[in-house]
């Protein structure tokens, strides 16, 4: 399973992360540190669970989450 994981403040990524891969260590974890580079991510179709920071600068996390889930759902 594919898990991602966004953002800005670096220390944060890392600590989420760090559980994250402790909690599921076969599971593939995925992090950015900005919306701009995950939007680069070429393989966001598969994703099925996302953390995402609220305050991310340009895009909110809840308008991601609303982007992938509308992306999600037309397939």
């Amino acid at each position: 399973m594919k898990i991602l994981a966004i953002d800005d403040e670096p220390d944060e990524l890392e600590h989420l992360t760090s559980i994250l891969r402790k909690l599921r260590p076969d599971d593939e974890i995925i992090a950015f540190g900005s919306t701009e580079d995950y939007m680069e991510y070429p393989d966001k179709n598969r994703i099925r669970v996302a953390f995402l920071d609220i305050n991310l600068g340009k895009m909110s996390g809840i308008q991601l989450a609303l982007d992938l889930k509308k992306s999600l759902f037309q397939k």
